[in-house]
């Protein structure tokens, strides 16, 4: 199995993919946590998306993904390939951005029909971002800018976070910015694939925000089995510290009107959790699960879910079910995606936390009266650990994940992790 990834500085950061179901994972032991590669030299830096395995590998085990900075270094898409022997995992560049076919690649790559797809957050014909496809070719991939953002083709700006099938078969995104001709602060976007080879693809704002008490910067867009649609609101709301909602189809025409429904204002009293910035995760039961960066009774983050309305168009519940805490034992800021396993547990990475307060790969645990954080491995950061979990965790299967870190690693710029299920 091969990784593919996105990273930030020229190469490619490792990325993931939020399914309508997340894999479940089996047995409830404590990992083993190992650090399998470096981000730099011909990777370049700062890995930023997560990774997903490499559907068109020849080799077992490898993973695809990302790397992206900014305007001035392009980023790439970048693959891991685990050791035949036991030696150091090997990356190599799957395509190195140049600008003109976007910049800055966002989220994890999305598996489209033995492609991949992904945006990325500049470049273009506009310096809006790009919708791109990597085809396999026998030897590796093939590159295709889809779509350029802030054209007439598509009147989002600048995609961000990871690319999720929905309704009718149309794809959905999150973008962080403004519309073109508009005055909001975010929107989410459906792709409808053509009906023809070389046909374009169908693009539309389906939700603006305009900031304020309305919110913006949507994140963790994720997609129940209904085909609606459950984000967050980084910020704004009814006090600034962001917002969940859900957005809930009209009509069988992907393309056509939505409902949008507040779930929960994030607040300034009572211990609430702040600025909810993770992927959300939906359960087989419908429940959603999320993170929050700050807030809780601590000020270091939540883990809060969702509970579905006991009858149709009902109120949602909504409960914190972990309030972090930090030091040696508990997490700062924790980033999703998070994995839920079979049992109920749900595994997760932070920015910081841990022995050395530099970030943690952290399990949680459901319990009678309440749910429990184990810390699974600290980060110590410098040229021989991690720091800084950036990407969330991906299954790859019942038994094994993954994830990046920003910073650590033999150059300081990102490493990749497994995460071993015994």
């Amino acid at each position: 199995m091969k990784t593919i990834g996105l990273s930030k500085f020229g190469a490619a950061a490792l990325v993931s993919i939020t399914f309508m179901a997340t894999p479940a994972l089996a047995g409830t032991a404590v990992p083993t946590v190992t650090i399998l590669g470096n981000f730099g030299t011909v990777l370049k830096a700062y890995p930023t998306g997560g990774v997903i395995a490499d559907p068109a590998s020849p080799v077992a085990g490898a993973v695809i993904g990302g790397v992206a900075y900014g305007p001035t270094q392009p980023g790439a898409v970048v693959m891991f390939t685990p050791p035949v022997s036991g030696a150091a995992w090997t990356g190599s560049i799957v395509h190195a951005f140049t600008g003109p076919d976007g910049s800055w690649p966002q989220g994890r790559l999305l598996p489209k029909g033995g492609a991949l797809l992904g945006t990325a957050f500049y470049g273009g014909a506009s310096g809006n971002g790009t919708l791109f496809q990597l085809t396999p070719n026998g030897a590796g991939y093939s590159f295709t800018k889809l779509m350029d953002f802030g054209t007439s083709a598509c009147a989002a700006i600048k995609p961000h976070g990871s690319l999720v099938f929905g309704f009718g078969g149309a794809i959905y995104g999150n973008a962080g910015v403004d519309t073109t001709g508009g005055t909001g602060q975010g929107s989410i976007f459906e792709l409808v694939p053509p009906a023809t080879v070389g046909a374009g693809w169908t693009c539309a704002v389906i939700e603006q925000f305009i900031g304020g008490t309305d919110g913006k910067s949507p994140q963790g867009l994720s997609v129940a089995a209904d085909g609606s649609l459950f984000y967050t609101l980084l910020a704004g709301g009814v006090d600034g510290y962001g917002r969940a909602e859900h957005l809930a189809p009209a009509s069988t025409d992907p393309l056509g009107p939505w409902t949008r429904t507040t779930l929960h204002d994030f607040r300034r009293t009572g211990n609430d959790g702040h600025y909810p910035l993770s992927s959300l995760l939906i359960d087989a039961g419908g429940a959603v699960y999320g993170f929050t960066a700050s807030g809780g009774s601590a000020k270091q983050g939540t883990f809060y879910t969702f509970s579905p309305p006991a009858v149709a168009g009902g109120a949602w519940g909504y409960s914190i079910l972990h309030n972090f805490t930090g030091g040696a034992s508990d997490a700062v800021k924790p980033r999703g995606p998070m994995v839920m396993t079979a049992a109920g547990d749900v595994y997760g990475s932070s920015f910081g936390g841990g022995t050395a307060g530099l970030g943690t790969v952290f399990k949680l645990s459901p319990g009678a009266s309440a749910w429990s954080s184990t810390v699974l491995r600290s980060f110590s950061g410098g040229l021989a650990d991690a720091q800084e979990g950036s990407g969330g965790l991906y299954a790859v299967s019942d038994h094994l994940l993954f994830g990046t870190t920003r910073y650590g690693g033999a150059l300081n710029t990102g490493v990749l992790y497994n995460v071993t299920l015994p």
